[in-house]
């Protein structure tokens, strides 16, 4: 029909006698990922949207994280949703929580719902590392946050993760602030002279 003759004459789609091939696989993945926010809109669960670990494949993976990008552009607060079930299942692939982390650190605006996330797991032993690593470490936005709510003087107080903070600093070397300064003054600078 009318879709067919346009997704051939976009070159979108090849049919070879009676069957259809995408020409890439990313324009098929689209199609799957839109299919997962119809779903999720319809009131699937993460699980009955993303699949059992036996169906959480590479290939799937991708299509989950274009799922969630889109998401996120209609609403932080479904993505949070989405991304805080996808952490939490047991039933959830490693790789496929991570992808979550992996979208969230490709946001540098002030949406109040990612940073709640992100501080949230800040705070959780299990994924404060991984929030360290992919979403702070680097950048001056997410390091700030943390700066002013407090973390970076919360991870300060202990000589096990003193350096961390002064290390997360100096991971927005050229964008520091007074604040900046003075925090490292007073913890890297101060701490190795008394």
């Amino acid at each position: 029909g009318d879709y067919e003759e346009y997704l051939v004459s976009s070159g979108f789609v090849v049919v070879d006698k009676s069957v259809v091939s995408f020409v890439h696989q990313s324009i098929l993945d689209c199609f799957f990922a839109e299919e997962m926010l119809r779903r999720y809109y319809e009131k699937a669960t993460v699980l009955e949207i993303i699949g059992d670990k036996l169906s959480q494949t590479p290939g799937k993976r991708y299509q989950t994280q274009i799922f969630l990008q889109q998401l996120l552009e209609i609403s932080a607060k479904d993505f949070v949703s989405v991304g805080k079930s996808l952490i939490e299942s047991e039933k959830i692939r490693y790789s496929f929580k991570y992808v979550f982390i992996e979208v969230m650190s490709q946001i540098n605006a002030h949406i109040t719902e990612i940073e709640s996330c992100v501080l949230d797991l800040f705070h959780d032993d299990r994924w404060s590392a991984s929030i360290i690593n992919s979403i702070v470490r680097g950048s001056e936005y997410y390091v700030h946050l943390l700066r002013d709510k407090g973390c970076l003087n919360v991870l300060a107080e202990s000589e096990e993760t003193k350096a961390v903070a002064v290390d997360l600093l100096l991971s927005i070397r050229g964008k520091l602030d007074e604040a900046d300064v003075d925090f490292i003054r007073k913890n890297a600078i101060e701490s190795k002279e008394s």
